[in-house]
């Protein structure tokens, strides 16, 4: 659970995380009857049962197994993206009149200004340490919009205005404010770098990405390191390759650079394996791994660098399984 980060540790002590309150409420309203105590003094009467030799393992898990594995089916096909993750109406902007939303992004807890179902474009402010989804009011939420706090000065050569802030892919420097109709320039922070910790000279650090590393000894082509939503990465011609775990682009070398570029296949892709079809790529919606036939995300709170071989057949190999029986399911319909 902590490695999911459903849990979190402070004081000595675990407290649920505000993804495991929402992973403990959608499993409550849609897995009612397993989660009541009706189901565990039942489960305990039945374990007795088997420890006295009245009933048999496969009996009690045939009458436990089958129906869980339907209701999860089920729950899979009708289930909404809003039904697992519901956003909170904290109440109206002031100044705006839009909606403010208390809600779970990719990156984390965030509080979000506009209706996305109304047309609205959002705004995004990030959640700060000690501030949770079920609890922040609406005067909090509105002072994380607030950038005037966060604007750190002026490029010395635009003149325009830099600001780190929270969006919906995480933090991030920006140039520019965007009143003047130009559309600013973002740059996403490294994992683990805190917004406080940015001041302007880090700021136009990021900005002045991408940082030429040098040449391909044999093509000749221009290696760079920049940063994108999903962290750092290589730039080599029409192909991007991402860095090493724990590599910086502000400090990779090129020797560090070329041997990124030999492990990797580049045009998205994370990783491959030696003789396999197994891919773990980018994507639009964030990291997948395919086989060519098959694709499917890479589980939330997984690292796609960290993944086996064996750890992506067994992921391909659930979707598949899920797949043929949704198919299964559709054909006894007709």
């Amino acid at each position: 659970m902590a490695e999911r980060e459903y849990i979190i540790a402070k004081q000595k002590r675990y407290e649920p995380s505000d993804m495991g309150r929402l992973v403990s409420d959608f499993l409550n309203t849609s897995f009612t009857d397993y989660i009541s105590d009706e189901f565990t003094s039942n489960m305990e009467n039945d374990l007795d049962a088997i420890s006295n030799g009245s009933k048999s393992k496969k009996e009690v898990l045939d009458l436990f197994w089958s129906p869980l594995e339907e209701a999860v089916a089920t729950t899979g096909e009708q289930v909404t993206r809003r039904d697992v993750n519901p956003q909170r109406l904290l109440g109206t902007d002031p100044e705006t009149n839009k909606p403010i939303f208390a809600r779970m992004t990719k990156n984390g807890p965030a509080v979000q200004r506009g209706d996305i179902d109304a047309g609205d474009t959002p705004e995004w402010g990030g959640l700060k340490e000690g501030q949770k989804l079920y609890s922040i009011t609406l005067e909090e939420a509105l002072s994380l919009f607030k950038t005037a706090d966060n604007v750190l000065g002026t490029h010395p050569d635009t003149l325009e205005p830099i600001i780190v802030r929270e969006t919906r892919y995480g933090p991030v420097v920006q140039l520019g404010s965007g009143d003047d109709g130009k559309k600013p320039k973002y740059v996403s922070l490294i994992k683990g770098e805190n917004i406080e910790d940015v001041g302007l000279e880090r700021a136009l650090q990021y900005l002045s990405l991408p940082r030429e590393v040098g040449q391909d000894p044999e093509t000749g082509e221009t290696i760079l390191a920049t940063m994108g939503p999903y962290g750092p990465y290589l730039k080599k011609g029409s192909q991007n390759y991402s860095l090493r775990k724990g590599s910086d682009p502000f400090t990779v070398d090129l020797v560090e650079a070329l041997a990124s570029i030999a492990s990797k296949k580049g045009s998205g892709s994370i990783n491959e394996f030696k003789n396999s079809n197994v891919k773990i790529k980018e994507g639009r919606w964030g990291p997948y791994i395919t086989n060519g036939k098959v694709n499917v995300s890479v589980p939330k709170g997984m690292n796609p660098e960290n993944l086996t071989e064996e750890e992506c057949v067994a992921l391909l190999a659930e979707k598949q399984k899920k797949k043929k029986g949704k198919k299964r399911k559709a054909k006894n319909k007709q």
